[in-house]
């Protein structure tokens, strides 16, 4: 018996820091100081945060996720869009608190894509991110001279914004008014969820077993 109740504290040893590790990462980009210009960030119903990654790209941590996506905020009049496997989200008025599901498996990109749907901006898949910065010298005949960058995100890890709990929140700078780099066109939230694996599901039976059988003979 003494034998199962061990097996029993350490499956939920190990279970409860499963849950509690990092669902979420964040690889390549650099850390830069959040924009004055940003106005999500600087609104009262998100954490103090002073810097957010741009340039990386997100990724599952060390378990398999359940995934949700929600739309929180935008600052622009493009018609952007958030893209998935499993539905798309945009930043017309009204949209927010609106989401989608997903998965991602242990250590692989999450699948999504940010779509600047009006003039020439184009789009950035996660895995394709890259730093927003002022391309000097470039000139793009149907944008005026100057050049306009590509569009990017910033992602910033578990962070709390309108009493909720987000993983990360990924914000995107469709460049269409220029190198503002301000990256709050279009703002999705993302809460993951660990997916036991199937052999963690049985050991963690097996420790309720043993902690029902050893609560009956007390």
């Amino acid at each position: 018996m003494k034998h199962i109740q061990f097996i029993a504290a350490s499956v939920i040893t190990a279970t409860s820091l499963s849950v509690n590790a990092s669902l979420l990462t964040v690889k390549g980009g650099n850390d830069e100081p959040i924009s004055d210009d940003n106005d999500f960030f600087y609104s009262p119903y998100i954490d103090n945060k002073k810097q957010y990654n741009i340039g990386g790209n997100v990724l599952a941590g060390d378990s398999d996720v359940s995934l949700t996506y929600t739309f929180l905020n935008a600052d622009a009049h493009y018609d952007n869009t958030f893209d998935t496997a499993n539905g798309m989200l945009n930043n017309n008025e009204g949209s927010a608190g609106n989401t989608i599901g997903g998965t991602a498996e242990a250590g692989s990109l999450l699948d999504f894509t940010f779509h600047a749907n009006a003039g020439n901006s184009g789009s950035i898949a996660n895995g394709e991110n890259v730093s927003n910065d002022w391309v000097d010298g470039v000139v793009d005949d149907e944008m005026g001279d100057g050049g306009y960058a590509v569009p990017s995100f910033a992602t910033i890890l578990d962070i709390t914004y309108g009493g909720a709990f987000y993983d990360a929140i990924v914000m995107f700078d469709d460049s269409g008014a220029g190198p503002d780099d301000n990256h709050d066109d279009m703002v999705v939230g993302i809460q993951a969820i660990a997916i036991p694996e199937p052999a963690l599901l049985t050991l963690f039976g097996i420790g309720l077993l043993g902690l029902g059988l050893a609560r009956r003979r007390v």
